[in-house]
């Protein structure tokens, strides 16, 4: 008995023959592919809402690509021998001469099963077909290579058609003002990096003076110091009263003859005074800091006075010399001299 069956409902009718069937073994069977319109011939082993199972004899294979790695359902390729032709499938076990596989429901066009009449499906025990192990080679392996695809471009006409459909029509004075806006953003962007970066200069300008300025300070007084020590002397002397200190007299001394002083350095050119005052200390004394070598006239001047006083003599009173300290002799204010 043959049964040809090309409707959708093709399983539940083969469900339904092997259930009424009972006393018939499946052998001879063929299933028909839809895309290629060509026959599979095989022993039917398995029926399910996704796939059909089917084992094919070896001698019908030419070769298998299997690729285990792969998660697709139907990763596997075989090609048969005698018309060339290849499916997608699923191996899933390897007898001594038959394989077997997992073809899409999908791709299934009808099925033909043969029952021969007075045997019973379960008279003859059938042992189960060992699986396939990764790697085991069945016969003649092709390495699997990813296919090559290339992308269709619509024709000349169906572009054009597509482009207009796409590009709505363009409003020259809508498309002006846009321009016109992006233009001007990015004219103000420019105008605020150039804001930025001269930002950005001005204050490394200040930050370089103010640190030049602080190191010319540091190096004019450090030449100042050593120009003080090396060039300029100091003078200390006392007033007295009766021979008691006087304190708070103020003293003035002039110079009469300048002495010669070299350059200081490049950073600090001192401007030399021809006058140094002070006010005597509780001891009635005086110091006088800095004071250029040369011959000095000296004055002094008592808190009850209102006048300057001074020796009578114009010869020098002082002294003064780069880098010692003078000591004048005491000045005696009881005594009366010049004013």
């Amino acid at each position: 008995m043959k049964v040809i069956l090309k409707s959708g409902a093709y399983l539940i009718v083969v469900l339904i023959l092997l259930l009424l069937t009972p006393c018939m073994a499946a052998y001879g069977d063929t299933i028909r592919l839809k895309k290629l319109g060509v026959d599979i011939e095989g022993k039917i082993t398995g029926l399910t809402q996704d796939f059909i199972g089917v084992a094919i004899s070896e001698k019908d294979i030419k070769s298998v690509t299997i690729q285990p790695g792969n998660q697709q359902a139907y990763p596997d390729i075989i090609s048969f021998r005698v018309s060339g032709f290849e499916i997608a499938c699923k191996v899933t076990s390897k007898n001594t001469d038959t394989i077997g596989i997992r073809i899409p429901r999908s791709e299934v066009a009808s099925l033909h099963m043969v029952f021969a009449p007075g045997l019973s499906m379960g008279g003859k025990e059938e042992k189960p077909i060992p699986p396939i192990s990764s790697g085991q080679v069945l016969l003649p392996i092709i390495e699997a290579e990813a296919p090559a695809t290339t992308p269709v471009s619509p024709p000349p006409a169906l572009r054009q058609e597509i482009r207009r459909e796409a590009e709505p029509p363009v409003n020259r004075e809508v498309a002006k003002e846009k321009i016109k806006r992006e233009v001007m953003q990015e004219l103000e962007a420019e105008k605020e990096s150039k804001e930025e970066a001269w930002q950005s200069h001005r204050v490394l300008k200040e930050e370089i003076k103010r640190e030049l300025k602080e190191e010319f300070e540091v190096k004019r007084s450090a030449e100042k110091k050593v120009f003080q020590e090396t060039n300029l002397g100091r003078v200390e002397g006392r007033i007295l009263r009766k021979g008691r200190p006087l304190p708070d007299c103020a003293v003035t001394i002039v110079m009469l003859v300048k002495a010669k002083i070299p350059l200081a350095g490049s950073f600090y050119q001192p401007e030399i005074p021809t006058e140094y005052e002070g006010i005597t200390d509780r001891e009635g004394r005086y110091h006088l800091i800095n004071v250029a070598p040369g011959e000095y006239k000296i004055y002094w001047k008592p808190p009850a006075e209102s006048g300057w006083i001074r020796r009578l003599e114009m010869k020098p009173d002082i002294i003064a010399e780069a880098g010692k300290t003078t000591y004048p002799k005491d000045i005696e204010t009881f005594k009366r001299v010049i004013n």
